[in-house]
């Protein structure tokens, strides 16, 4: 399976591969009864003994189809694991990034004006967004391995972006205040 729908239906096929092993041991328990019962009655001869050995050479065919159909799910569920793996592995990989990228393009030295710098963060903030977006889908894939995706470089991220945002928010407000406070001097004067 290369996406989540083919993973639910390796999953449900799995489950019916269970179920089948469950019905083969009842079959099994079946056949011990009919044979115990078979020879307590020998003398009736109410049971023909094709149908005993079919039911046998049947049961040993579901056998060989569960044990196949074990292999098939087993070898692709290594296949599934390791596309959810890389999978994980570039989304972290693409959090790295942005965070990289974040790092060198957030507005920490006063070049931007308090209201470009906002609009800037305001950006970062819906990238880093849609990067979350992205990776929700992954997370259900992954939950099946006992497996998640590590939010580190997002959350610092975030961090980051609520200090800037409260720095240049309140950076904004003492220039609005600035203006109306110069001007109303000169004026009182």
């Amino acid at each position: 399976p290369t996406n989540m729908s083919e993973l639910a239906e390796q999953n449900s096929l799995f489950e019916g591969l269970e179920e089948t092993g469950k019905a083969s041991s009842k079959i099994k328990e079946m056949q011990n009864s009919f044979c115990a019962f078979f020879e307590k009655h020998k003398s009736k001869r109410i049971l023909d003994l094709g149908k005993l050995s079919l039911t046998r050479h049947i049961i040993k065919e579901v056998s060989i189809l569960e044990f196949s159909a074990g292999a098939i799910v087993d070898k692709n569920k290594k296949k599934l694991l390791s596309n959810i793996e890389n999978s994980k592995y570039n989304i972290e990989e693409g959090f790295h990034r942005l965070f990289k990228e974040c790092q060198q393009g957030l507005p920490t030295n006063g070049e931007f004006t308090p209201i470009k710098a906002l609009q800037v963060l305001e950006k970062v903030s819906k990238t880093v967004k849609e990067q979350e977006t992205l990776a929700k889908p992954i997370e259900a894939g992954l939950k099946v391995f006992d497996l998640s995706i590590d939010y580190k470089f997002l959350n610092l991220i975030q961090d980051d972006l609520s200090i800037l945002r409260q720095l240049y928010s309140l950076a904004a407000s003492w220039e609005d205040h600035w203006s109306e406070w110069r001007d109303s001097k000169f004026n009182t004067i």
